[in-house]
């Protein structure tokens, strides 16, 4: 803009100018619009990686059409300029044309790798059920891209029969999942073969990347898990736990968090099978301990889980276990105990404690779990307690009207004055005075009180001031007292 030549500047120089104009957001899209008419002119024009930052500064602020233009305009494009374009119209939730261009891309002559399939998985979770049909005739494409032979039906079909079936059988999880190594006999047989620890490593390498697992390959972690979370979002378990049993891959935490999610949907479908659930997911526990896999985000789904099984003292005993918890722990525990009720109020109350230790208190998530426990352990002078918390780090205001409802109980328990009166001052802040459960609630603690309320407005109100009628008398008994 103040006329330097563009032709003694670099790539890097205009990719750090439309990042600028991408954090900027609309606000930069003039400016953004102006080094791009100025790019066109420069040998820049066709760099690849200005080119990716010029789709995203379109993309990100807010004019997606004019970066669909301009991809299908560029010529000679790669298979991870593809990408990349897939994987923008995700970023901006443009799942369908995610879609499209994975449809298009499988028409030219390049060949797909796993990027492009989780990609297209993850456009099709987003969207939901209407998405099922082609995503499962994929999945069939991708497993016979991979497997030798015919591939069965079985795979990925959905009825109650096999999915009854697949529950009560007990050790098909335990059989899917890999097995452990055996470090001593693995260093037996590379002393007796002679191999150094750099052939091992290039031999771990080789099953890692390659990954050959008999005579199928291993696909990637990412892939599967796309595979499985859509299964999961249009609403067919079946399908996305066979996908974890026969795919060839190495799973991980999320993997295991979606096998999870998985007896989460068959716990709804067949609330019968309760138990046979149970026992997945304490194999699927034992399996995990023995692999050494540890994750907060994992015990935090198996409380979960053994909590909506209703086992809530084994998610309890589970907790103890734990030698690392966060928010979602505490949270997830304390809501286990108020299902529980008053026998577990002195778990309930280790478990403030450990909150107080660890300065969480200032978490509004865990102190509303806690007004909820306390609440339903019939504690309510701990209820305001925790009402007195809040209002101690400003957070007050955010509070929702579940938890208002539940603290203006428990001052009518206690009778407490000062704390009603706060909360309804409150209340009229935001409108809720005419919620039926909040007017209710309002109406049984002033009632308790014992009209308390009323009596203090008395002896501040003044006189009510006379009628017209009563001064059209006074001025006629006047003229008759005249008159006489």
């Amino acid at each position: 803009s103040s006329g330097i030549n563009a032709e003694y500047g670099d790539s890097p120089c205009f990719c750090q100018l439309f990042q600028s104009y991408i954090s900027a957001g609309p606000e930069g899209y003039p400016s953004g619009m102006k080094v791009y008419t100025l790019l066109q002119t420069t040998k820049f024009r066709n760099s690849r990686e200005v080119h990716k930052q010029v789709l995203r500064m379109f993309a990100k602020c807010g004019d997606f059409k004019v970066a669909l233009q301009i991809f299908k305009n560029t010529p000679e494009r790669t298979l991870a300029f593809w990408n990349f374009m897939i994987d923008l119209c995700l970023q901006v939730n443009q799942n369908e044309v995610a879609i499209h261009l994975f449809l298009e891309l499988k028409k030219t002559e390049l060949t797909l790798d796993e990027t492009s399939y989780t990609y297209f998985f993850t456009a099709c979770s987003n969207i939901g059920k209407s998405m099922f049909a082609l995503a499962e005739a994929i999945h069939l494409e991708v497993i016979k891209g991979r497997r030798s032979g015919d591939i069965k039906s079985e795979v990925v079909s959905e009825s109650d029969s096999e999915l009854e079936n697949d529950l009560d059988d007990e050790e098909s999880i335990a059989i899917s999942l890999p097995q452990k190594i055996d470090k001593s006999q693995l260093l037996e047989n590379l002393n007796s073969l002679g191999l150094s620890i750099k052939d091992l490593l290039q031999n771990l390498a080789s099953r890692m990347n390659l990954a050959e697992k008999g005579d199928s390959k291993v696909l990637s972690t990412d892939l599967v898990n796309s595979i499985m979370r859509n299964y999961i979002e249009c609403g067919k378990p079946i399908s996305a736990l066979r996908t974890f049993r026969l795919s060839p891959f190495l799973p991980n935490v999320d993997s295991y968090n979606l096998v999870i999610l998985i007896y989460e949907q068959a716990l709804k479908l067949y609330p019968k099978k309760r138990r046979a659930i149970l026992k997945k997911i304490i194999l699927l526990q034992q399996h995990i301990r023995e692999e050494n896999v540890h994750s907060v985000h994992l015990d935090n789904s198996f409380i979960q889980i053994y909590g909506k099984l209703g086992f809530n003292y084994t998610a309890l005993r589970h907790y103890d276990q734990l030698s690392f918890k966060n928010i979602d722990t505490y949270n997830i525990t304390l809501q286990i105990c108020s299902k529980i009720g008053p026998d577990v109020l002195n778990k309930g109350k280790e478990i403030d404690q450990e909150i107080t230790t660890s300065k969480l208190s200032h978490s509004l998530k865990l102190m509303t779990s806690l007004i909820k426990m306390y609440s339903k352990c019939g504690t309510p002078h701990l209820v305001l307690e925790c009402y007195d918390r809040i209002s101690k780090h400003n957070l007050f205001f955010e509070i929702d009207k579940g938890t208002i409802i539940l603290i203006l109980k428990a001052c009518e328990i206690l009778k407490s004055i000062q704390h009603g009166e706060k909360i309804h001052t409150f209340i009229k802040l935001k409108n809720w005075e005419r919620e039926k459960k909040i007017k209710e609630v309002l109406t049984k603690m002033y009632a308790q009180w014992g009209g308390k309320k009323t009596k203090t407005k008395k002896n501040h109100t003044k006189k009510p001031l006379p009628t017209k009628n009563k001064q059209k008398k006074k001025k006629d008994f006047k003229k008759k007292k005249k008159k006489k």
